[in-house]
């Protein structure tokens, strides 16, 4: 029984776009001017106290307009690191729950480092590339808001 209700909600986080493939919209660092950025998910930052990251995503005009039509217009999403970010013996890799065993995130030109616990609970670097991780969700394509989205 067990089996089938995890079985059921990774479904689910699925069928609702929880997750992206790297090749989507990768979220990054760089300003929406920067001409390497080309991503609706763009000048990206540490909250406040580093549990999510910050970006802007461009925001869909709606089915009035040409959905390659943005119009400048964005606003600012964010995604906790511990959605799409764990923890394996003092490595950030994908998955959940980083938080609990890693402290210390900078972000820094697209690359989040942080100190995590490894087995023998002893805090070590580690890092990861954010456009790898965190993504615009499809939606952008088709001319409505953005979220962000764990890259799987």
């Amino acid at each position: 029984m067990k089996k089938i209700i995890v079985g059921s909600f990774v479904a689910l986080t699925l069928a609702a776009g929880g997750y992206a493939n790297a090749a989507d919209y990768p979220c990054t660092t760089k300003p929406e001017d920067d001409p390497y950025a080309n991503t609706p998910c763009y000048s990206c930052t540490l909250s406040w106290f580093h549990g999510s990251i910050n970006c802007r995503t461009d925001a869909g005009v709606g089915s009035l307009f040409d959905s390659d039509v943005y119009l400048g217009l964005y606003e600012t999403n964010s995604k906790t690191i511990d959605d799409c970010v764990g923890n394996d013996d003092g490595q950030m890799v994908h998955g959940l729950g980083a938080g609990d065993s890693c402290k210390d995130y900078n972000l820094d030109n697209d690359l989040l480092t942080a100190k995590c616990r490894n087995g023998a609970g002893v805090y070590v670097d580690t890092s990861i590339s954010i456009p790898d991780f965190f993504a615009a969700d499809q939606a952008w394509s088709q001319g409505v808001d953005v979220s962000i989205v764990c890259v799987q």
